[in-house]
């Protein structure tokens, strides 16, 4: 399976769970395009490619396959009237601010009304990395002890370069699949809770795209974290987390017995 295709994929599961009513708006194929709609290979421009690659090295070229990420209008803000007025607040600086995780501001993610990377930095910053300004770099200060032995430095979360090839966005993919699975189910509505409100009601099958899926998979981990986690000692975060891991076992020993 390609990165591209487990990017959909992995989107489809995220939508489906946060709007089970709407399923069927939701649910979509991954569509390739096909022979007849593929641009022609030119020889203007040589494809990168790996050292050693043969086609590479014999000149081969190409133009890049046609953007994921073109899609339709997102809608939900016209319908809904959805107020964003003023910037995206993101900054590099500090901890995680009120104002950064507000419902005001998080739906400016899933509105596009931020860049790529200024969405990463809220994320890094709750997932507690800290930019060191002397250093310009980001540390990992106070990353959750399970995220910090997978990423001792905070990974791209949507795919800041917008090329989904299998090389260049399986690190991607992975991360944010490893975001996703750190939300528990019964937290993996908060954006349909919290942003409802006022005015995101989703998306619709033709506005679907790896990175608006991206915005709101990752949307969803700030409302949680802004409602769960945020100022929560971390002993208490991995007493919690062991407590669901029991409380799931007990549930599935009680449902083996009556099936017994």
């Amino acid at each position: 399976m390609t990165s591209r295709l487990a990017a959909w994929q992995c989107g489809l599961v995220f939508l489906v769970a946060c709007f089970p009513r709407q399923a069927s708006s939701f649910l979509f194929c991954p569509t390739v395009p096909s022979a007849a709609s593929r641009p022609a290979r030119t020889s203007t421009t040589t494809a990168a490619a790996p050292e050693g690659d043969a086609s590479a090295q014999e000149g081969t070229t190409a133009t890049p396959p046609p953007s994921l990420d073109r899609s339709a209008p997102l809608s939900f803000i016209a319908k809904n009237n959805v107020n964003l007025d003023g910037e995206f607040l993101s900054n590099r600086e500090g901890e995680p601010t009120a104002e950064e995780l507000s419902n005001e501001n998080l739906i400016k993610i899933v509105a596009e009304k931020s860049t790529d990377e200024e969405v990463n930095v809220v994320v890094w910053k709750c997932l507690g990395y800290r930019y060191d300004a002397g250093e310009n770099a980001w540390k990992a200060v106070k990353v959750f002890p399970r995220w910090e032995a997978m990423y001792p430095e905070p990974p791209d979360l949507l795919g800041v370069t917008r090329v989904y090839e299998k090389s260049v966005d399986k690190p991607v993919l992975k991360a944010v699949q490893a975001l996703i699975r750190a939300i528990p189910s019964e937290h993996k509505r908060c954006i349909v809770e919290q942003l409802r409100p006022i005015g995101f009601t989703g998306l619709t099958l033709d506005e679907l795209t790896p990175n608006r899926t991206r915005r709101a998979q990752v949307t969803n981990f700030l409302l949680y974290f802004r409602d769960q986690l945020w100022g929560v000692p971390l002993e208490e975060v991995e007493r919690r987390r062991v407590e669901r891991i029991e409380a799931a076992k007990r549930e599935a020993e009680a449902e083996k017995e009556a099936g017994a």
